[in-house]
């Protein structure tokens, strides 16, 4: 709905990926931890980690989505 009214986004990526054609294909951003074997575990997603550890998420950082929105931010700036 947001990229539909041309809204900054961040999007976050666990167990699905870009690839799939969800992804916010302008005004924004993505957060997510590359090069996991296990990614992506579904389409969209599952309520249960297939192997248990649920890294796709539990390794994106508050820093990272910080960092992310800072860079969304600085863009809507730039563009103002």
């Amino acid at each position: 709905m947001a990229v539909a009214f041309n809204t900054p986004v961040v999007d976050i990526y666990g167990p699905t990926v870009t690839d799939f054609g969800f992804y916010p294909y302008r005004n924004g951003t993505v957060v997510e931890i590359k090069g996991l074997g296990c990614r992506p575990c579904g389409l969209h997603g599952h309520n249960q980690c297939p192997i248990k550890t649920f890294d796709c998420m539990k390794k994106i950082s508050p820093d990272m989505v910080l960092h992310a929105y800072n860079r969304v931010v600085e863009k809507t700036e730039v563009k103002k």
